[in-house]
């Protein structure tokens, strides 16, 4: 049920321009993703393990939304304590590091915490 919702709230969020580039572009940075995870297990970790965030499931409810309505979804809701306390950018850090458990490829340029940057990039699955 709170999928469906998150996935409504997402599509809401994403309607207009297409985005012209996947998140099987190589979109956030190896040291980004490690970033993000440093930021996951201090501000995350204590209410969510990775496992929720990665696999089937999440690709399901994320698959063919932009990165935008992902950070969107984490900005207005997490952490449960505090939502929107973390600053754009480790935001996007924490998104790379949920890209890089979903085992989609890094690229050389950090993902940028900023709806333009966000907004251009649909989630896509890993290739197969």
């Amino acid at each position: 049920m709170m999928l469906g919702v998150l996935w409504s709230a997402a599509v809401a969020l994403t309607a207009g321009a297409p985005a012209s580039r996947s998140t099987r572009d190589g979109v956030y940075s190896a040291a980004q993703a490690e970033r993000g995870e440093k930021t996951y297990k201090a501000k995350c970790g204590t209410c969510h393990m990775p496992e929720q965030y990665s696999g089937y499931v999440f690709m399901q409810s994320w698959t063919g939304q932009t990165i935008f309505a992902l950070y969107t979804n984490l900005r207005t809701t997490m952490p449960k304590d505090n939502p929107g306390s973390m600053k754009p950018q480790e935001y996007a850090d924490v998104i790379a590091y949920l890209l890089k458990i979903n085992r989609l490829p890094s690229g050389d340029a950090d993902l940028k915490g900023a709806k333009p940057a966000m907004q251009d990039v649909v989630i896509e699955g890993p290739e197969k």
